[in-house]
Formats: C-alpha cells, structure tokens, sequence
C-alpha cells in the first residue's frame, strides 16, 4: 500500500487541478436577429408566386447556423413575420470579429385578394412593415404583350 500512496496522492492532485474552472466560461444559445434588408414587390395577382427577399446578419463570429422564417398568423391571413435566428457559442466571451450573414428568397402565393402585411425588426429594434396589394386574377382582363 505504501508502495501505491506516491502515485494516489500524484493522481488525486492532477485530477483536482485539471477540474480548476475558475475564470472559464462557455455560452451556448440559440438568439433572435434583426432583419438587415427585405424586397418585395409591391403588387401581385392572387395565385401568382411572389418572390419575398430576405437577410439577417450577426456581428461576430459566435454566431453560426443563420436561419430565416417567413410566418403566417394564426388568426389573420394577411398578416406574415419574416425573423430569423441563429446559434450563438463562445467559450470566454472570445470572437472573432467578422460579419456572418444568411439570406433567402421566400416563394409566397397569396390565395386571395387584399393587402398583405410582412412585418420584421431591424438589428436597431425598429419594426418594419412591408405591404403587398394582392388583385383577383379572375377579376382582372390581362392583355397580351405585343
């Protein structure tokens, strides 16, 4: 037993050293980011496919994995939410101070006619609104180009 004690008490010392935290940390979340740009036209006719351009950014490199969402509401059919988020990881508080970006163009095909409304935040918290007029296509005499 006296023979194995030295190399115990060595083994217990490496042990309690290496699980020293002290002044470490470690950050790991998914976040809500600020919309940067939004494009859409302003009119469409319903069933037609309406291309709704979108980009989100986050200034610094903790930040992976950008995804944008075009929602629905639930209780209002003309009323839609472009947001987006992101995983955010740091070990420290260290990041690399670089720009990382994600944008998407959204297919929307409105089903009826009206004005649609795409809200979204800005990086700055500002709320934007965005307007679609959406006309019946039925009610609506196209001519040919010519």
């Amino acid at each position: 037993m006296r023979r194995y004690f030295p190399a115990l008490v060595a083994l217990l010392m490496l042990s309690l050293s290496s699980c020293k935290l002290e002044g470490d940390s470690y950050d790991k979340y998914t976040g809500t980011l600020g919309i940067v740009d939004i494009n859409l036209p302003d009119s469409a006719f319903t069933g037609e496919e309406v291309p709704v351009y979108a980009s989100t950014a986050a200034y610094n490199g903790c930040w992976s994995q950008l995804t944008l969402y075009l929602l629905k509401a639930v209780d209002a059919d003309t009323l839609l939410a472009v947001t987006a988020n992101g995983l955010y990881e740091s070990y420290n508080g260290l990041c690399t101070e670089i720009l990382v970006t994600n944008d998407t163009t959204f297919r929307f095909r409105p089903d009826r006619a009206g004005t649609y409304f795409f809200t979204s935040v800005t990086p700055g918290l500002v709320t934007r609104i965005d307007t679609l007029v959406v006309v019946d296509s039925v009610s609506v005499k196209r001519f040919p180009a010519q």
